[in-house]
């Protein structure tokens, strides 16, 4: 019996120490792809932050010194976990993080003015802001070819509103350009030409060709009463 109850004792024991084990491994598991997330994440801010420290004192960081640091934390998290493919995963987001964190930096910069910025680019000048041009000129090929699709974009939007932008005013030129004519007329119906006079001062800012054909019939003065001029007049209105 007692040889027994051991036995069972023992496999408890053995089943609970690997519920554990197992729990444990899992809670490694989320803390080091938890980490390894962190470590991505900090891509942009290390790149922003620039070369710290100085030579003379010892102490000394180029942004790639730190990018190479971050780069050991994925492995050793990955080396926690043992996933191998799991790290080639992360490897990829860390280096896509990069391009894009340099991309983005330099995009602060180039869309205060995305035509000079992208003509700048194709000379290969840089930029003018020094923490842009720091990154621009340790860019790759590939990094700087993606930076000139962004350019491109940017561009391409910036003329897009500014073409609406004419649209609205055309629009809204026109519209006032009617309602001053239609006032005009009005006016000169109710026999009131100093109150027209004015009025076509208005419409001479609004629509300079409105203008000249208004004021010909006006400066016509045929009569108020005249059928053909009160005809034209709303004509024109």
């Amino acid at each position: 019996y007692s040889a027994t109850m051991g036995v069972i004792g023992n496999s408890a024991f053995l089943a609970a120490a690997k519920t554990e084990a197992e729990r444990n491994r899992v809670d490694q598991e989320i803390r080091s792809r938890n980490d390894m997330d962190i470590i991505i994440g900090q891509t942009e801010a290390i790149i922003r932050g620039g070369d710290t420290g100085s030579v003379e004192e010892g102490n000394f960081l180029s942004v790639q010194d730190k990018l190479q640091i971050l780069e050991q934390g994925l492995v050793n998290a990955a080396q926690d976990i043992d996933d191998p493919e799991f790290y080639q995963t992360k490897y990829k987001e860390f280096q896509e993080a990069i391009k894009q964190a340099k991309i983005n930096i330099v995009m602060d910069v180039a869309q205060r003015n995305p035509g000079q910025a992208l003509l700048r680019d194709r000379r290969g000048k840089g930029f003018d802001d020094p923490e842009a041009q720091q990154v621009y000129a340790n860019m790759t090929n590939d990094e700087k070819r993606e930076l000139q699709k962004s350019i491109e974009a940017a561009y391409r939007d910036e003329l897009s509103l500014e073409s609406a932008e004419e649209t609205r005013k055309e629009r809204q030129r026109k519209e006032d350009s009617a309602r001053i004519s239609a006032e005009v007329t009005t006016l000169m119906l109710d026999g009131d030409r100093a109150g027209a006079n004015k009025k076509l001062e208005e419409l001479r800012e609004v629509d300079p060709a409105a203008y000249e054909s208004k004021a010909k019939v006006i400066a016509t003065d045929p009569g108020i009463n005249d059928r053909e001029m009160i005809a034209s007049l709303r004509r024109l209105a």
